[in-house]
Formats: C-alpha cells, sequence, structure tokens
C-alpha cells in the first residue's frame, strides 16, 4: 500500500502525471494532477495567455 506523500496517514489513489508522487483524494486535482502541479500548470497558461495577448494587440498595431 502506498501512502501520499504529502499526507502519510491517507492511502494514496493515484500517482500524479507530472511529478508521479503519489497522490491521496485531498491531494488530487483534475486531469489527474496534484495540488502543486495544478498550480504550476495554471501559472504556465496565465502566462501564455498574457504573452499570446500582448503579442495580438501590439502585432495589430
Amino acid at each position: 500500500m502506498t501512502t501520499c506523500s504529502r499526507h502519510p496517514e491517507n492511502k494514496a489513489s493515484l500517482q500524479c502525471r507530472l511529478c508521479s508522487d503519489a497522490c491521496c483524494d485531498e491531494c488530487t486535482m483534475r486531469l489527474g494532477l496534484c495540488s502543486r502541479c495544478w498550480y504550476k500548470a495554471l501559472v504556465v497558461v496565465v502566462v501564455v495567455m498574457v504573452i499570446v495577448s500582448y503579442t495580438a494587440w501590439y502585432a495589430l498595431l
């Protein structure tokens, strides 16, 4: 039985798709990511959206 990497008292329900850490139900977010990787992915998406919007805005001027 594997345990959660953040909550050792909980049984792991899956492994994160990015970092391969064992995650319990409390740590698991959408798309099979742990909460740490989920927030990292959100930051990357926001940064990409900002870059694309600035590129589109200045390309139209």
